[in-house]
């Protein structure tokens, strides 16, 4: 049980949040397996501790914590389906364009772009947490479909949700520290990679970059080193 808590706090599958007037939040409960060896028979299986389906849900579903583990000083609070900026398992590609004329009607009054350039124009001020995502969605302004207008839709959630997060720059140490990672070839169209790095001066972010790697690498650690180029060339300038 321990194990699986920790598993879903490690993948923030939920938050804690006060209860919306006119809420009413579903229950939960451990389910147990009891099976009786009548005839003494050796079982033999593999299975692995926790599995997550990835599923991906439009509207917010509010819980009450676990039975056990409630934690300290905030008993009243409900658990709330954690939200990222880009949900985990989704993949989009330029094959997912609007597949019938209902669609395409349908794109054609959808402000795509503009809001692409309005969520660009939050992620170079002031929103790192973003990068990634919009970096994603700008890529399929040309002709985008219905998945690619809910991601973006998905982006406008999260920013409404952590609409009082900010960047703070405190008074220290005012030397530079960087961050630098990649993905494997998650690009499903022209299988390149996407390289991030962040720097931070006195606890702030300073510099935030999600971008898509120029060639097309052959293995991770191919990824890693074309990703850790780029940042130390952005490092030794920051210098």
């Amino acid at each position: 049980m321990q194990s699986e808590i920790e598993s879903m706090f490690d993948n923030k599958v939920w938050s804690l949040v006060d209860l919306p007037k006119g809420i009413r939040p579903i229950g939960c409960k451990w389910v147990y397996k009891r099976k009786k060896a009548s005839l003494d028979l050796e079982i033999w299986q593999m299975d692995v501790k926790t599995a997550f389906l990835n599923g991906s849900l439009d509207e917010s579903i509010y819980m009450m914590q676990p039975e056990g583990f409630i934690e300290k000083g905030q008993m009243e609070k409900d658990s709330k389906k954690g939200m990222l900026p880009f949900r985990h398992g989704i993949k989009l590609s330029k094959e997912q364009v609007p597949k019938n004329e209902h669609e395409e009607q349908f794109m054609s009054r959808v402000p795509y772009a503009s809001a692409v350039r309005s969520l660009m124009y939050a992620m170079l001020c002031t929103r790192p947490d973003i990068c990634f995502a919009v970096g994603i969605v700008s890529r399929f302004q040309s002709k985008p479909g219905p998945d690619h207008w809910t991601a973006v839709k998905h982006i406008f959630k999260y920013l409404k949700r952590t609409r009082d997060n900010m960047l703070v720059y405190s008074g220290g140490d005012l030397i530079p520290v960087g961050y630098i990672d990649s993905d494997f070839q998650s690009d499903s169209d022209s299988r390149k990679s996407t390289s991030g790095a962040v720097f931070t001066i006195g606890g702030g972010v300073v510099i935030w970059r999600s971008i898509k790697q120029s060639c097309i690498a052959d293995s991770t650690m191919e990824a890693e080193y074309v990703a850790t180029c780029e940042a130390a060339k952005e490092a030794v300038w920051l210098r």
